[in-house]
């Protein structure tokens, strides 16, 4: 009889256990889906700041290097 009620038990666990790993795995896919659609959007946006960033670093350096040698603080 104890045998069988700690089958049961065990079974019941298994199951509760098994019901939150699939609920965890579903949320895991929802959020690597999530992820990948952010990046997909935020990534040609990194790169527009990264050129202009480049090109701002130019100028700046070409400021320097101009006429005057120097700016003004």
């Amino acid at each position: 009889m104890a045998l069988a009620i700690g089958l049961a038990l065990g079974l019941a666990a298994f199951a509760f256990l098994l019901i939150l790993v699939l609920g965890l795995v579903r949320h895991l896919k929802v959020l690597t889906a999530s992820l990948r659609r952010f990046q997909d959007e935020v990534q040609p946006v990194l790169e527009e700041i990264q050129r202009q960033s480049v090109t701002a670093q130019e100028r700046m350096q070409g400021l320097n290097e101009g006429p005057g040698g120097r700016l003004r603080r």
